[in-house]
């Protein structure tokens, strides 16, 4: 029968052969019944299988297996320690199980240690209950308790800023441990701040150390030093009074900041008194600044007006001038341009003239009086003479130039009409005058007018007066040919002609021509007309013309036309150039050139002509055939054309014979891929012949076209399939080759 036992404190269970039986007999009786297996221990937790072995008292033998449970149902011994934790840097401290452990045992073994609290803070500060539960390898569980006593005995952090404190009007000052404070703090959270100085004075100006200490609620401390910096800003008071001075024989007064102080005062000490000025030399009222600093070195101002006699009368000194008349007959003079000078030692308010403004009638010497007044009212006089001149010249504008003939059969022009000048002058205008001659030459003659004023000043202006000839006849230039196509800019055309003036002189003159209706690009005579280009001191009062007659000529015929080329590649791609067309021509560059009908022209339509270039269209269907005719026609810009056939070889095709690409399958099965079979090269010889054999030797496909294809089908029109044999004769150049295709099954 199957059986549990319980394993005992030292981890031991023993079990006997009669605890499992479960009656066995016998007939004749039993002699002894035994187990396998009696002791057990923690290896054997769970079902174990016994063998119960029976013997009959005649020896017979039976044995029967039971199951025997072996469990495990005693708990481990707990065994703790009481412990001490110092907090961290943090506020922090951690433990683990094994810590409080004091060896606790199984006999079984020990599957897990664990506490119910690993983690301690702040707020855990003292003696903390914890439990340990240790767990066997059975799952048996046993607690027990112990105290973790946490500490903290790591100081607070310190931290100090410096500070400047101002003193108050009374030169004291106070301050707290927080003012110096900068964010002391400590992990465990309260602190205490105490400072070891807090009252300040005029003695402590200046930078001061003091410490700052802070205390934790666990007693830890920890100090930082600070620097209090003590100021003085305040200001002195200043009050200040006005007073008056006299100035001394010299006419000076001095005065010193105890003359205005009127009781300044400050807190720390005052330590200077100045004045901005202390030295006078003029009467009024003049505001002076005090400025009291104290042994600080702050600084407060006031003022005061200080009241300054003068009662001595200023020198006036006088120079005589001489001033000039300006372009209106006016001339205005300052006091200060007589003034030679005027002084007081307490200065000048104002210089004044009897006489300041002066015109013509004023030329000559004139008496002035200079009055100069001081600042505080006493005045004294000067004279001086002034002399007024007049150096202005007057003006004068000539009449405008004078343009005349000849006199008839002359070379001479008499009874000329000048005009009148304008003339002015700032007071008066004496005489006008010119040196004009009786009678005037051809060419130009200066005419030099002389205006004086009534006080001696002249100017001058001159006027030119022209005496020219007159064109009264032009010469025609000689006919001037030219070919078609030139341009009006390259016509040779005289640059002079020849004219007759008035005095029957003849001379060269240039000559501007007009295009007009000129077309270098039509044939035919074209009457120019130019006009004179005149020389100095001559006139066209008749407005004469030159005339010329140029001739274009008729455009020249082309002479020959020409190709580049005589032979061509069989397997040239239709977007290469055969050749090059060209036309001899006297007068012209540009032409086009046509296929057109007519002798040689065969061959046309194989060919087509882009710009002065001939291509193949195609190189396909010119098998058999080496010689190809054209006719060209080649056309100027003036429609006249010239015509030529051209005769071209077709060159022998340059790929080696063991380069030919021959297919060796193809399948025709209707698709438009690859449904029959050819060798495109051949197309580019001259003479081919191809046959396709089927194993029985029956010629299935013959032609001397190179560019028809097999589709692939037997003499009675059956597609076929497999491998065929093909003969390929180019006799152009003796080759045989063999070979085998292939037509695929779909």
């Amino acid at each position: 029968k199957a059986i549990t036992v319980q394993l005992d404190a030292t981890g031991k269970a023993t079990i006997k052969a009669e605890d499992v039986d479960n009656g066995s007999t016998d007939n004749c009786g039993i002699e002894k019944i035994a187990l396998d297996i009696t002791a057990f221990d923690c290896s054997h937790i769970g079902d174990n299988e016994v063998v119960l072995t029976v013997t009959d008292i005649n020896g017979n033998v039976a044995s029967a297996t039971a199951i025997v449970t072996v469990v495990d149902n005693t708990p481990p011994v707990v065994m703790t320690q009481n412990i001490t934790v110092q907090l961290d840097a943090t506020g922090k401290a951690t433990i683990t199980a094994d810590h409080i452990d004091n060896g606790s045992a199984d006999a079984c073994g020990i599957t897990s240690l664990s506490l119910s609290k690993t983690a301690f803070d702040c707020s855990n500060l003292g003696v903390n209950t914890v439990t340990l539960t240790v767990t066997d390898n059975n799952g048996n569980v046993a607690t027990k308790t112990a105290t973790v006593t946490v500490e903290d005995k790591t100081a607070p952090t310190a931290l100090t800023k410096n500070i400047t404190v101002k003193l108050n009007a009374t030169g004291k000052a106070t301050i707290a441990a927080a003012d110096v404070d900068n964010g002391s703090s400590d992990v465990c959270g309260t602190i205490t701040l105490t400072i070891d100085k807090t009252a300040f004075d005029c003695s402590n100006i200046g930078d001061n150390t003091v410490t700052l200490t802070v205390t934790d609620a666990s007693g830890n401390t920890a100090s930082e030093t600070a620097v209090v910096t003590i100021v003085d800003d305040l200001a002195p008071v200043v009050a200040t009074r006005n007073i008056t001075v006299q100035l001394n024989a010299s006419g000076k007064a001095s005065i010193t900041a105890a003359d205005v102080d009127n009781g300044s005062t400050d807190a720390c000490g005052i330590a200077s008194m100045t004045l901005d000025q202390t030295e006078f030399t003029c009467g009024g009222t003049t505001a002076v600044t005090l400025t009291v600093t104290d042994v600080n070195g702050n600084v407060a101002t006031g003022t005061a007006i200080v009241t300054v006699e003068d009662k001595v009368a200023p020198v006036a000194k006088a120079k005589n001038i001489t001033v000039e008349l300006d372009a209106t007959g006016k001339a205005t003079i300052l006091a200060s341009d007589v003034d030679h000078g005027s002084e007081d030692n307490c200065g000048i308010a104002s210089i004044t003239l009897s006489k300041t403004a002066f015109d013509c009638s004023n030329v000559g010497d004139n008496t002035v009086t200079l009055t100069v007044t001081d600042n505080s009212g006493n005045t004294h006089t000067a004279q001086a003479i002034v002399t007024v001149v007049d150096k202005i010249n007057p003006t004068i504008t000539a009449p405008a130039a004078v343009v005349v003939e000849v006199d008839a059969g002359k070379t001479t022009a008499s009874n000329v009409s000048l005009g009148t000048p304008v003339t002015a002058d700032n007071c008066a205008v004496a005489t006008v005058t010119n040196d004009a001659p009786a009678t005037f030459p051809t060419g130009n003659t200066t005419v030099t007018w002389t205006v004086t004023d009534a006080n001696g000043n002249t100017a001058t202006a001159t006027q030119i007066v022209t005496v020219r000839r007159d064109v009264i006849a032009v010469a025609t230039p000689a006919t001037v040919n030219v070919p078609i196509r030139t341009t009006f800019a390259n016509v040779p055309l005289p640059a002079t002609v020849t004219v007759t003036y008035s005095d029957n002189a003849t001379a060269q003159v240039g000559v501007t021509w007009k295009q007009g209706n000129y077309n270098g690009l039509v044939a035919g005579n074209y009457s120019l007309s130019g006009e004179l280009v005149l020389a100095a001191g001559t006139t066209n009062t008749g407005s004469k013309t030159a005339t010329i007659t140029v001739v274009v000529e008729p455009n020249k015929v082309p002479t020959a036309l020409a190709f580049s080329a005589t032979t061509f590649a069989p397997n040239l791609k239709a977007d290469e150039a055969i050749g090059t067309l060209s036309t001899t021509d006297p007068d012209d560059t540009q032409f086009v050139y046509t296929l057109v009908s007519g002798s040689g022209d065969a061959d046309n339509s194989l060919f087509e002509i882009i710009g002065d270039k001939v291509y193949l269209k195609s190189n396909k269907g010119l098998s058999g055939k080496t010689a190809f005719s054209f006719r060209v026609r080649s056309t100027d810009p003036y429609q006249n054309t010239i015509e030529k056939a051209f005769t071209l070889t077709k060159g022998t095709y340059g790929v080696a014979a063991d380069k030919l690409k021959i297919v060796n399958a193809f399948s025709p099965n209707g698709d438009g891929i690859n449904d029959t079979w050819s060798i495109p090269e051949l197309r580019f010889y001259n003479n081919v012949e191809v046959e396709v054999f089927d194993r029985a030797g029956v010629r299935l496909f013959h032609s001397t076209n190179p560019e028809m294809t097999w589709d692939g089908r037997s003499v009675n029109g059956q597609i076929l399939q497999g491998a065929f044999f093909y003969i390929v004769q180019i006799k152009d150049i003796n080759l045989v080759k063999k070979g085998v295709v292939t037509i695929l099954k779909k």
